[in-house]
């Protein structure tokens, strides 16, 4: 009789950590799913971070730094700036990053093309005659303005994140429901292994070891992912903060859950 109780001991204690386990990874999975990983989670995060509107201001305020660099008026550069073509060309750009397809010069080369005329126009209005140094200086400009409208005009992670949400969207999908039914299974087990009293006790603690796997996912998206961008990248810091930041309210919320439906599950045993 101590053999058979001590075995049912060993064995609730295994069904217990394996229904912990297969809700972990149920449950943490589900939530990547629904953020880290999702299409909408992405489109939200870059339009609560107003990363175009940042890039916008961060690119006008490098144009009108290397106007001034080459003497000439701070706005010269950054008046051919028109917000409404540079947002449709960022979501162009992103768009084709996201489905792995290479993002057209065409925009930044249009743009490069305004400046070297505004530049002519400024030179020829004031006087300032052609030479060797000059047309160099001009090209040089053009082409700076028109390296500085590429990079503001994309988003890195946009490429990163199609990459990996596509592979993991296909483990998301087989891992879910296989996890699930593993931990259904288990729960069946220790329902019929163990009196009332005990298999509570063994439910609610894989429930309440669940929910605390969730809030360190949590803690870890908005405690841990902390990264730092130079002043010029305030749009992508804002988007990465809000992407990852975002993400952890929905493991916060599912730990919290679980731990109060693991309580739950205990005041219910002492009845």
């Amino acid at each position: 009789m101590r053999d058979k109780n001590l075995m049912r001991t060993v064995m609730s204690i295994v069904l217990a950590f394996f229904l912990f386990a297969a809700l972990s990874l149920a449950t943490v999975a589900a939530g990547a799913g629904l953020t880290v990983f999702s299409s909408g989670h992405f489109t939200g995060s870059f339009e609560d971070s107003i990363y175009a509107e940042k890039n916008f201001d961060s690119l006008a305020s490098a144009l009108k730094e290397e106007a001034e660099l080459h003497s000439m008026p701070e706005t010269l550069l950054s008046g051919q700036l028109e917000y409404g073509s540079f947002r449709e060309t960022l979501e162009t750009n992103i768009r084709a990053a996201a489905e792995g397809r290479e993002i057209s010069d065409q925009p930044a080369e249009e743009f490069a093309l305004q400046v070297k005329n505004t530049i002519d126009e400024y030179l020829k209005k004031n006087g300032v005659g052609s030479s060797s140094y000059i047309e160099s200086a001009a090209d040089e400009i053009t082409a700076k303005a028109e390296s500085l409208y590429s990079d503001y005009t994309t988003l890195p992670f946009a490429a990163y994140f199609a990459d990996i949400s596509s592979s993991a969207a296909g483990v998301i999908r087989i891992m879910v429901p296989v996890c699930a039914v593993l931990a259904l299974i288990a729960l069946v087990v220790l329902i019929k292994l163990q009196d009332s009293s005990g298999r509570k006790f063994y439910i609610s603690s894989s429930v309440c070891a669940t929910g605390i796997v969730n809030l360190a996912a949590g803690y870890f998206l908005s405690r841990m992912l902390d990264f730092t961008f130079a002043k010029e990248l305030a749009g992508y810091d804002s988007f990465i903060d809000g992407f990852f930041h975002g993400a952890s309210s929905v493991f916060w919320i599912c730990g919290i859950l679980l731990i109060a439906a693991a309580l739950v599950i205990k005041f219910e045993r002492n009845q």
